[in-house]
């Protein structure tokens, strides 16, 4: 009886041998899980199923296979090739840690970086003004793309780490002495798990879920390799220039859209957006107090090793009193200053977990004193430890282990663990703005504001933000859709006020088509009181950011900021945050609005055009740039991304979403989100150090690939969106009904108060998601081909073509 699955042979693909043998190991192993759970009838209808796509893919295997007419039988067999197709892609993940285990000067990396710098005549003042400069910040989102359940993602990460430990025993001191066979019987105990645990929750999946998946990978992974990029750097700056690098750089942070994006998505309610603030301080505070205890139990040097009258003594009886540590814990640690110090350090960050479970449960008492009130001071608790412990002969302990470690993580997650994007469709705002300015006497009525030209709105809001008046008294109340916009930029005020400002720092505004469109989300600010007129001008702590979804809106965008900055009140704001202007680019909306080439081209140019007028104005400009996963949706790998942008519009700083399975892909195993970050922090180097260097982009290129994007976009729009055949087509030959009845996210597949019956209402990612399912290549593909082909008729063209391919 066969013991494999479907028998799988990756010899003949020239794998290596160990990716060859573990995936073996899985077909095998899944091949017996089915057997015993489900029968053998079922492991043998997959292998016919295997052998038959194998032979004739053209043949119909319900015709084929009557067994699978059967619905439960089909689930079966449907389950098994899940099943171990995860376990493929698990596989090969451990591969790709192995391979680049095995390069120690793999490209790409930090050292790699430093390298090149240092060869090209960077010296330590050069690199330390690249350091400074590059900043990097990827947002997690949560778009239904991903659909895995976290207890099936800890599940694979058991079985990867037992798969690892079976040719490598990384464990070797957690076995007993006889331990053969127990590594094999827990891989194989994990895939009978594994088989019996659902991949989507048969509940719907609620905005809470998905803030938990979020923190699942802070708290699985990214806590813990963002250390290792920092330490990857230090390590490369003392190699390099014989020193330790002196207050290091943050280098990059993490966002997050999860509990924060409301376009279209009524269950990200303003509730919801404050218990998703709560939860995230929640893991940064529960994650630095489980260090921090581990501190404590190492750090027992006794008193003797300071002199008794070292400054130490004097900050560790201040931080006692700040704290409040008990007398009888005082005593406890008496000979032991470093852990006392700690103690009181975890007890602050315990008052403030006490804070937060009062503000979750609804009290909105001010913070304890007792309580940290930013990062900044729990760093300076942390930097006068190790000073202490430098002073007392530890260097080697003040600089490396844990304890540097936890330094790492407060200076770059600081106590909010990740800042919380809102986003809000354009379009929502209007009547909230209207309903305001007509309670506040500034028009008639609602419609006058609501039907008015662009520039009349511009003017009503203008008009009102140069005003350091309020709107309206605290006691007057809206409609029920007025106050629950009020309500949310009551939230992020709370916040601010409660959490610190860097816990909530933008607006995004997706569908900006006009200055009013961010102007207005200012005018609801102003009204929470998050705009302020300290000397008479409007300043605030939050970024207003639109977002750049279609063609049009891409054509338009330096008319539209060009507008934006000339506004008197907006322009003034903007001198209160120094300048800084954020714009978001929509990859997944353009790709689906024209096509991919189109997309990306215009993408391109307004990435220039934007860079261009920006710097003619002193305008301090970043990109944030709203990549998919797939290729329709824009997606890639990030690290080229940065280094094919447009020659100067890359100032160091940049942001970037990760989305749905490419979140999973690399960040489920550490050493995976080691290698996807040190790549995307060397090529932010790599192009900050070469923005100086003139590019040579000849003139006939861009006229070629405008030329060529055009021709795909009007394919492409002939068929996707005028053709009238088309949306039929799409409903039968994609399973996109099917996935709206899935419970695999929050959010609805439709626009709101839209149903299954147009494009036009369709969301992109679902758009993308049903192609993908039955591999179709329309949204990364279609047109380009005929672009192509009648560009390239001519020997002229197609050497153009070439040129700028090879180029």
């Amino acid at each position: 009886m066969p013991t494999s699955l479907l028998g799988v042979n990756p010899e003949a693909f020239e794998l290596s041998e160990p990716l060859c043998r573990n995936l073996k190991l899985v077909d095998a192993l899944v091949g017996e899980v089915v057997s015993q759970l489900e029968g053998e009838d079922i492991a043998e209808l997959a292998r016919s199923l295997f052998q038959l796509a194998g032979s004739n893919p053209t043949l119909d295997p319900f015709v084929e296979l009557p067994a699978l007419q059967d619905p439960e039988v089909a689930q079966k067999v449907a389950r098994a090739y899940t099943v171990l197709f995860q376990l493929i892609n698990l596989v090969e993940q451990i591969e790709i840690v192995r391979v680049n285990r095995s390069r120690p000067e793999r490209p790409e990396s930090i050292r790699a970086t430093f390298n090149t710098l240092t060869n090209a005549g960077h010296g330590k003042e050069a690199v330390r003004h690249l350091l400074d400069q590059v900043f990097v910040c990827p947002t997690l989102t949560a778009h239904p793309t991903e659909a895995r359940r976290r207890a099936v993602l800890d599940r694979l990460e058991s079985i990867a780490t037992a798969i690892v430990e079976k040719d490598e025993p990384v464990h070797m001191l957690e076995r007993p002495l006889d331990a053969s066979g127990m590594v094999m019987q827990d891989i194989r105990r994990n895939i009978f798990e594994l088989w019996q645990t659902r991949d989507v929750s048969s509940e719907a999946l609620t905005v809470e879920d998905e803030v938990g998946n979020a923190l699942y990978y802070f708290e699985k992974t990214i806590l813990r390799v963002a250390s290792w990029l920092r330490r990857d750097v230090e390590r490369e700056w003392q190699r390099h220039f014989s020193e330790n690098l002196e207050d290091s750089p943050r280098l990059f942070s993490y966002r997050s859209w999860v509990g924060g994006d409301r376009d279209g998505n009524p269950n990200v309610t303003p509730e919801v957006t404050w218990w998703t603030l709560i939860q995230h301080h929640k893991v940064a505070a529960e994650s630095y107090v489980g260090t921090l205890e581990r501190l404590r139990t190492e750090f027992t040097e006794d008193k003797s090793v300071l002199d008794p009258s070292d400054l130490f003594f004097e900050l560790l009886q201040k931080a006692i009193q700040v704290a409040g540590v008990d007398d009888s814990e005082v005593r406890r640690h008496a000979g032991e200053p470093f852990a006392l110090f700690i103690l009181s350090m975890q007890r602050r960050l315990q008052v403030w977990m006490k804070d937060l479970d009062g503000w979750q449960s609804g009290s909105l008492s001010p913070r304890s004193p007792r309580a940290y009130s930013s990062a900044k001071e729990l760093l300076g608790d942390l930097s006068n430890l190790r000073e202490g412990l430098s002073r007392a002969g530890m260097d080697i302990t003040a600089m490396g282990g844990r304890f540097v470690r936890l330094v790492r993580q407060v200076e770059t997650f600081e106590l909010s663990l990740a800042a919380l994007d809102i986003r809000q469709h354009s379009d929502h705002h209007g009547n909230a703005v209207a309903e305001l300015l007509k309670a506040a006497g500034v028009i008639k009525s609602a419609s006058e504001y609501l039907e008015g030209t662009e520039e009349f709105k511009q003017q009503m809001l203008e008009q009102e933000l140069g005003s350091t008046r309020p709107l309206v008294g605290p006691d007057w109340k809206g409609t029920a859709e007025t106050e629950a916009v009020r309500e949310l930029f009551r939230v992020i005020r709370r916040a601010h006020d409660l959490l610190g400002w860097d816990c909530i720092r933008c607006y995004i505004v997706s569908m900006t088509h006009a200055p009013s469109d961010l102007l207005g989300p200012m005018l609801l600010a102003k009204d929470a009181g998050l705009v302020r007129y300290p000397e008479g001008k409007p300043e605030g702590r939050l970024d207003f950011v639109p977002l750049l979804e279609t063609i049009e809106d891409l054509h338009g965008s330096t008319k539209l900021m060009a507008d934006l900055w000339d506004s008197p009140a907006y322009s003034a704001y903007l001198q209160g945050r120094s300048k800084r202007q954020e714009v978001m680019l929509g990859y997944s909306d353009s790709s689906k609005d024209g096509g991919f080439l189109a997309a990306n081209v215009w993408l391109y140019q307004a990435q220039k055009a934007l860079t261009d007028i920006a710097k003619e104005r002193q305008i301090r400009l970043r990109l944030f740039h709203g990549r998919g996963g797939t290729v329709g949706r824009g997606g890639g790998r990030a690290s080229r991304a940065i280094l094919s942008q447009p020659p100067g519009s890359f100032g160091g700083q940049i942001r970037f979403t990760e989305q749905g399975e490419v979140v999973s892909f690399r960040y489920s195993l550490k050493p995976i989100a080691h290698r996807h970050l040190e790549q995307i922090l060397s090529a932010a180097l790599q192009a900050a150090a070469n923005e100086g260097e003139p590019a040579v982009e000849p003139a006939e290129w861009h006229t070629a690939i405008l030329e060529l994007a055009e021709l795909s976009r009007l394919t492409y729009t002939k068929l996707i969106h005028e053709d009238p055949g088309f949306w039929e087509f799409y409903t039968q030959a994609t399973p996109i009904e099917a996935l709206s009845y899935l419970s695999i996210a929050s959010r609805p597949i439709m626009r709101p108060g839209k149903t299954l019956s147009s494009l036009d209402a369709l969301r992109a990612v679902p758009w993308n998601f049903a192609w993908v399912q039955c591999r179709y290549l329309a949204p990364g593909w279609y047109g380009l081909g005929t672009a192509l082909a009648a560009y390239c008729s001519t020997s002229e063209g197609l050497s153009l073509v070439q040129e700028m391919a090879r180029k």
